[in-house]
């Protein structure tokens, strides 16, 4: 599967540099132009948020997501069962997550952006699709540790 992870990267790539280049030429036409286009904002906006959801996957994949260490203090039994436990918690959290963020897609077809008059559910598929990619290396990481 090392294909999902290059490929998930690469949106994640791609998506960075479309955040930075698109915020490059909004700055060039507000200040030296001096034609303000809506249309970048809105461009910035979308790409940030394919960024938050693709790298929280990734962040699900390599277990370098906020932790409490505190726990790392118990014995190792009661560590290992707090983990399952919190990783079980996680997996419900994400699956009621991307089940309502499925019908919020389904919800917001016809909904069109103000400036690129596209729908918003291309902007809210990130997602439930995000979800699905966790739930996977979640439910992974019960199996495979890795670094």
């Amino acid at each position: 599967m090392k294909v999902l992870k290059y490929w998930l990267e690469g949106l994640i790539i791609l998506a960075l540099m479309v955040m930075t280049s698109v915020t490059f030429l909004q700055v060039l036409f507000r200040f030296v132009f001096k034609l303000p286009s809506s249309w970048t904002v809105e461009l910035v906006t979308f790409s940030f948020i394919y960024v938050v959801f693709l790298g929280a996957a990734l962040a699900v994949k390599y277990n370098t997501h906020i932790v409490v260490d505190v726990v790392d203090a118990l014995p190792k039994p009661i560590v290992k069962v707090i983990d399952f436990f919190s990783r079980a918690v996680v997996l419900i959290f994400l699956i009621v997550f991307t089940y309502y963020g499925y019908q919020h897609v389904l919800n917001s077809i016809n909904n069109i952006t103000p400036a690129l008059q596209i729908s918003k559910a291309y902007v809210y598929a990130v997602a439930p699709f995000s979800g699905v990619l966790m739930i996977y290396y979640l439910i992974r990481s019960f199996f495979v540790k890795e670094r």
